[in-house]
């Protein structure tokens, strides 16, 4: 650190404290909202249709939250935290919730990005208590060493990473514009409700086995099982697709049922009907199928799986089944345009809109690991703005 920080700790600089117990034998009182660790995500608080408890005026004294407070996730997802930033007029915290209020002139929001920072380099580790959930008790979040930055540079560094954090929230803000826009072009445009202009076309329905060709994967043995590129890649379930596209764990050098690249895939247990798309050669384990087109355009049949994806999903869950057999899967019903042009037409209309998704992801991530390095730079003093 520089010469001129100082080494302080949490407990030194905020005062720490848990919130109310929810016992409702021992509640009495008027009821009153409040926060429970579930409401406290990352630097966000959700504030509507809080629950109730019943709080005494001394409680009420001890536990309201004021403008400005940290609150930090005890359990859990420890040293998960948000700013308090009076969201509603009256509110009070339960006990899985440190509620942290400073003492002297440390910056709440700069305190949040180290928790943040904390969280992501796993400098709680050492002071966790493992039970059946880890805890992260208040004697020692109060031992936690935290440097004494100086008020102008707290206000400095908190300012930098404030303007990184707005342009994330931005950027997520965008993108789940964008996901809903898709969501919804779907539901549109592979149920025949809205029509391309110039297609005027029959829609009908077909059974997967009639429109493609469907091959079910069967396990190697494992003692040909590699971690290192030996044989094709294995893909095993849900677990190998990543982002819609299969991605290389395991290998094996024992070609049982072979999935080509582009081939679209679909899990066929636990879950059963995710869908994504073979980024290369591959071998097919028990957990997955591959789907390659005999009369259908493959992008429209890739988009409309996705689209149905959730039908499978809870028909699984419903008790159904666990797993789908070959003859299911070929009997599934789909309603298609005749068309293939109509096909084309709007698989490329979705297509753009997942190269745009695409593209808005990737610089969500970078923009993520911009904030990571200015966190670490900042934070421990290698780079100074004052």
């Amino acid at each position: 650190m520089p010469e001129d920080w100082d080494i302080t700790e949490v407990g030194q600089e905020f005062e720490v404290q848990l919130g109310k117990m929810l016992d409702s034998a021992k509640n009495f009182g008027t009821p009153k909202p409040y926060i429970g660790n579930r409401h406290v995500q990352w630097r966000k608080i959700e504030s509507d249709d809080l629950p109730h408890i019943a709080i005494s005026k001394n409680e009420m004294a001890r536990y309201q939250l004021k403008k400005g407070d940290l609150l930090v996730c005890e359990g859990g997802e420890v040293g998960r935290a948000a700013l308090w930033e009076g969201q509603i007029d009256e509110c009070y915290y339960q006990k899985a919730l440190h509620r942290l209020r400073p003492k002297n002139d440390y910056s709440s929001v700069l305190m949040l990005e180290f928790f943040s920072y904390w969280a992501m380099t796993g400098a709680f580790s050492n002071y966790v208590t493992q039970t059946s959930i880890a805890h992260l008790p208040a004697e020692k979040l109060r031992l936690l060493p935290l440097p004494k930055i100086p008020v102008p540079e707290q206000r400095a560094i908190a300012s930098a990473l404030a303007d990184v954090e707005a342009l994330l929230s931005s950027q997520e803000e965008l993108l789940t514009k964008k996901r809903q826009l898709k969501q919804a072009a779907m539901q549109e445009l592979l149920s025949g409700k809205k029509r391309l202009e110039g297609f005027m076309g029959e829609w009908e329905e077909k059974t997967l086995g009639e429109i493609a060709e469907i091959v079910m994967g069967q396990a190697p043995s494992s003692k040909n099982y590699y971690l290192q590129p030996v044989g094709l890649p294995l893909l095993q379930g849900n677990a190998d697709i990543r982002a819609r596209r299969s991605i290389e764990r395991i290998w094996t050098t024992q070609v049982t049922k072979k999935a080509f690249k582009s081939d679209i895939l679909m899990t066929v247990r636990a879950p059963v009907g995710s869908i994504g798309i073979a980024s290369n050669d591959a071998v097919l384990g028990r957990g997955i199928c591959a789907i390659r087109s005999i009369s259908i355009f493959m992008e429209f049949l890739y988009h409309k799986l996705l689209s149905v994806e959730k039908e499978w999903e809870s028909a699984s869950q419903g008790s159904t089944f666990n797993a789908v057999n070959s003859d299911q899967i070929k009997s599934f019903v789909i309603f298609i345009p005749t068309g293939f042009s109509e096909q084309q037409a709007i698989a490329a209309v979705l297509s753009d809109m997942d190269v745009e998704i695409d593209a808005l992801a990737e610089r969500l991530t970078k923009t993520r690991g911009l904030k990571q390095g200015m966190m670490q730079e900042l934070l421990t003093g290698r780079t100074r703005l004052v």
